[in-house]
């Protein structure tokens, strides 16, 4: 089982990793916050999705539940995967207030590259 996924380097998930670093800078007790967070982006995407599907949607709870069990542990690994871009980039010194797009997509294609040889077998 791994811990991380592909960063496709879309501007979403640039967007994404931008919210973690504006919050992370604000907020100096990380580790409740980094949950907070996870919880906020992760009911972000269902609300997109229950919105996207309004009309095909009969029991909205239920549509919910389903959403949340189909796509948990593909989004934790995601969710992850942008908190080690983070550290990465915190290691490097950089200033996260200005990280670049092109910082961000080195560093995700790097991860990428080291994916299945290294990081999927962290834990293991």
């Amino acid at each position: 089982m791994s811990l991380f996924c592909r960063i496709l380097k879309e501007r979403k998930d640039y967007n994404y990793f931008k919210f973690y670093c504006n919050i992370v800078e604000e907020e100096k007790s990380v580790s409740d916050r980094c949950q907070k967070l996870d919880y906020e982006i992760q009911g972000k995407e269902l609300l997109k999705h229950l919105e996207k599907n309004k009309d095909l949607i009969h029991d909205r709870a239920i549509e919910e539940i389903d959403w949340v069990c189909k796509n948990a542990k593909n989004f934790r690994m995601y969710l992850n995967t942008l908190k080690l871009v983070y550290v990465i980039l915190d290691c490097e010194n950089k200033d996260m207030k200005n990280v670049s797009w092109e910082e961000f997509c080195e560093v995700c294609e790097k991860i990428n590259q080291l994916k299945s040889s290294y990081l999927d077998n962290i834990f293991n």
